[in-house]
């Protein structure tokens, strides 16, 4: 009767994970590490416009 609760709930509001669907898990281990990524890097428009200040990207 381990986390009973969590079970119940389940039933009426299902917790899968918000990346890829696995069921039973709000984040699963590999959209984590897929989340958390390299870090910001540096990123560009094709074509880039004239005068363009340098822009970072996260995700």
């Amino acid at each position: 009767m381990r986390r009973w609760w969590q079970e119940i709930s389940g039933l009426v509001l299902p917790i899968a994970c918000g990346g890829c669907g696995l069921p039973r898990t709000p984040l699963c281990e590999e959209c984590a590490q897929e989340l958390h990524g390299p870090g910001a890097r540096r990123a560009r428009p094709l074509p880039e416009p004239a005068g363009l200040p340098e822009v970072y990207a996260a995700a």
